[in-house]
């Protein structure tokens, strides 16, 4: 009887360990969708400048080259101005 309690907890304990790892597998599956299906976008404030932006640089999971563009004009160096 003691041995096929024990039985009976391990395959308890498989089954929940398995059960775990299904539902993070489908967890992940779903952020990672759905990150990839965001829209980015950076507001900026830049010091040296005065300069504020609100740049989309990838939407529908796709990097926007305007966007980039935007982020490289902003990010120059200032005091050469390229």
């Amino acid at each position: 009887m003691a041995s096929s309690t024990r039985e009976s907890h391990a395959v308890q304990r498989a089954f929940a360990w398995l059960a775990r790892l299904v539902f993070a597998g489908v967890l992940l599956a779903f952020a990672a969708n759905a990150a990839s299906a965001e829209t980015r976008t950076l507001k900026l404030y830049y010091i040296h400048t005065g300069e504020k932006a609100e740049i989309t640089f990838k939407k529908n999971g796709r990097y926007l080259q305007s966007g980039l563009n935007q982020l490289n004009r902003f990010l120059r160096d200032w005091r050469r101005n390229e």
